[in-house]
């Protein structure tokens, strides 16, 4: 494992589950968490020092970021097992953990604690923000 451990998967899955599903392919687990970190990495980029998030070791791992990531590998592990359904347990955390990120990323979240990307002299502080205030009830 890369940035989860074992005990983070087992957390919210049943051990059993993920080896029956990584029994063939004793890599399956690393690739897949090798993924869902680039997946998190690419939505909390830009707003959050992803380097600092994922270079964090032990209990310094931010538990919001672990859930995370926890819930998007045991979905991915559980569905290579095509013999049996994902259970929907499973995929609604799959689909809350999705949400969260794409909270994060709108900055409908602010999680405590996540390590904010430092500005530098001369930098913008601010997202530009595009908009129009003409009301489209009125025509010229």
């Amino acid at each position: 494992m890369v940035f989860l451990t074992d005990n983070d998967l087992n957390t919210h899955s049943q051990g059993r589950f993920l080896t029956d599903s990584t029994a063939d392919y004793d890599a399956a687990k690393d690739n897949i968490e090798i993924q869902v970190i680039a997946l998190v990495r690419s939505k909390l980029n830009g707003r959050y020092d992803v380097n600092a998030i994922f270079a964090a070791t032990g209990t310094s791992r931010h538990p919001l970021v672990v859930r995370c990531a926890s819930m998007l590998v045991i979905h991915d592990v559980i569905a290579r097992n095509t013999a049996r359904k994902v259970p929907e347990d499973i995929h609604t955390n799959y689909k809350w953990a999705m949400k969260w990120l794409d909270d994060v990323r709108n900055r409908d979240e602010s999680p405590d604690g996540l390590p904010a990307i430092e500005v530098e002299e001369g930098q913008p502080t601010a997202d530009i923000l595009f908009g129009t205030t003409s009301d489209k009830n009125h025509f010229l």
